[in-house]
């Protein structure tokens, strides 16, 4: 990762994954996982997370990012089980090399090796060898970026879920860099859930309830259709159609919001949804 910060707000450092072992200069703080069990990748995610973005801000007051500073930043219990995090950063690499490939270039134009300092600090600098994308078809190139967006927000998010800070806390975490263009990623990012949005508290519930909500209202309906087939749902079952209808109702929330600015504002019918919710808890469990 880069010794010197990129610039003096948020998102000020961005990690590399070199699976070779190339030389390098002092420009580049070198982390190894050899003392430890951990992959690449792992170590990849936690640098380039919002926690480590966040540490790296408030305890360096000057341009350098030392390796002090880094081995006193807390990373979360690594015992714990890694592989939602390992799948995560997998899927988001992959989709990135994809990417690379269908609309990259592997030649780097002269203006953007002549480019100064402060418009380097302010610019998106890909961490992949994204330059001289291809220009014939840009609404294509513009889903990929937002497709890619999402994936690494889920790595964001399952490296937050292993930190395991409070709710209030987490959203705290990701306000620190509303405003503030993430560097080192190929898509635009100037925010996580919206200031004015303040229903969710957490990047996973946001993420499930917008760019992977067609999983989890897959996933919500299973247990509905079991209950028409069968009449009864198990204990487990029942605990987990609560959580999912709670993410059902954050999703009214949050189209509400982004109808009429108002997260409680009504935009469907609330005493049919609240009758049937009333019906549903009817039915037997087993």
């Amino acid at each position: 990762m880069n010794h010197v910060r990129t610039g003096i707000r948020a998102w000020r450092h961005k990690a590399f994954i070199d699976p070779v072992g190339r030389p390098a200069t002092d420009a580049f703080l070198l982390i190894s996982p050899l003392a430890t069990n951990l992959s690449l990748e792992i170590l990849w995610a936690i640098v380039n997370g919002p926690f480590a973005s966040a540490f790296t801000l408030t305890n360096s007051a000057t341009k350098q990012i030392g390796v002090k500073l880094l081995q006193r930043m807390r990373v979360p219990a690594l015992s714990q089980p890694l592989s939602e995090l390992e799948s995560a950063v997998s899927t988001y690499l992959a989709a990135a090399r994809k990417f690379t490939a269908k609309y990259g270039s592997e030649e780097v134009t002269s203006k953007k090796r002549e480019k100064s300092k402060k418009a380097q600090a302010i610019s998106e600098s890909p961490e992949l060898p994204l330059e001289g994308l291809k220009t014939e078809k840009p609404d294509a190139a513009s889903i990929a970026r937002e497709c890619l967006r999402a994936l690494h927000w889920r790595v964001d998010a399952e490296v937050l879920k292993l930190y395991a800070l409070p709710a209030e806390l987490e959203r705290e975490l990701l306000d620190f860099s509303d405003g503030v263009p993430r560097v080192g990623v190929p898509f635009d990012q100037k925010c996580y859930i919206p200031s004015t949005f303040r229903e969710v508290m957490r990047l996973d519930e946001f993420l499930r309830i917008t760019d992977e909500w067609e999983q989890t209202d897959e996933r919500r309906c299973q247990p509905i259709e079991k209950r028409i087939k069968h009449g009864r749902r198990t204990t487990a079952e029942d605990a987990e159609f609560k959580e999912l209808q709670r993410l059902f109702d954050l999703r009214r929330s949050y189209l509400r919001w982004r109808e009429t600015g108002d997260a409680h504002r009504p935009l469907f019918d609330e005493k049919k949804l609240r009758r049937l919710k009333e019906e549903d808890e009817r039915w037997p469990k087993s």
